[in-house]
């Protein structure tokens, strides 16, 4: 649609209430992403003065982020992971239509952590990989997982999430999956390896995961910036054993953890959604 030229309503204000109403409406999901200045003079034929003043108001109004080098985004973008299925959390990115990849920090065998030994013996594999949404560090996920996968390549583990590696490998499916979301502080290593603040206190997606024979798979855990990150979950489940909600939204955390048990017969009616509004 055009500006109407002979307007009382400035040009710059007529694209930035049309952009405001595309937003509301979702127009530029899933990645979040707006088109480039050069591209919104093109669509509506004016000076890039005035394009950059429709996104100054929509800036004001906290309606965007402009992020330098990367373009203009819709502030509280969401990512989610659901776990309606059995799904990975790069998969839940690549679902979602994300620009989303993994960046290899650790793939190593070493000495199984005390607590994890009676599940993976005295020696177990690491795996840390670097969630990255439109060259973003989201999240940074650790895995510790049974020490044959120790072996593997790291241009496999860099393409693949975690369930299709533990397939691969194993032979087995994962059928059931364990989650507890809650916050803590943790080492500046891992803070600078996702640009969090020095102190910062992440919020943690715990996740257990467990082969048909009952065989635990996989322990991992998923770390989220608070600062530049709102990771808001649900936990519903209607049975007897587990009957309540729980919410996590900015920094405000009550409980501290929770978890679930998530068979995959019961897993379209518990879900846990993670929401990343940057």
């Amino acid at each position: 649609m055009s500006l109407i030229r002979n307007n009382p309503v400035a040009m710059y204000q007529q694209i930035a209430d049309r952009l405001r109403a595309e937003i509301t409406e979702g127009a530029y999901e899933p990645s979040g992403r707006l088109p480039s200045e050069s591209q919104i003079m093109a669509r509506f034929t004016v000076s890039r003065v005035t394009v950059r003043l429709a996104l100054q108001q929509l800036d004001r109004d906290g309606l965007i982020e402009r992020r330098k080098g990367k373009g203009t985004f819709v502030a509280g973008k969401q990512v989610r992971h659901q776990i309606d299925t059995l799904r990975s959390f790069h998969e839940s990115l690549k679902v979602q239509g994300f620009d989303a990849t993994m960046r290899i920090v650790e793939l190593t065998a070493i000495e199984t952590p005390s607590a994890f030994i009676p599940l993976f013996g005295t020696t177990c594999a690491l795996l840390e990989r670097l969630h990255v949404v439109n060259d973003e560090p989201i999240a940074l996920g650790r895995s510790f997982l049974p020490a044959f996968m120790s072996e593997l390549e790291r241009e496999i583990a860099e393409q693949q999430p975690t369930y299709a590696l533990l397939k691969d490998k194993a032979g087995a499916d994962i059928v059931s999956a364990e989650i507890a979301i809650g916050a803590r502080a943790v080492s500046p290593r891992i803070t600078s390896l996702i640009g969090a603040a020095e102190h910062a206190v992440l919020l943690v997606l715990e996740r257990s995961s467990y082969f048909e024979t009952g065989a635990c798979a996989e322990k991992s855990e998923f770390l989220f910036d608070q600062s530049g990150t709102n990771l808001s979950s649900a936990v519903e489940c209607p049975t007897a054993e587990c009957s309540s909600t729980c919410s996590w939204q900015d920094s405000t955390i009550e409980p501290t953890s929770m978890a679930t048990r998530v068979p995959r017969r019961d897993l379209a009616r518990e879900r846990i959604s993670c929401r990343e509004l940057k």
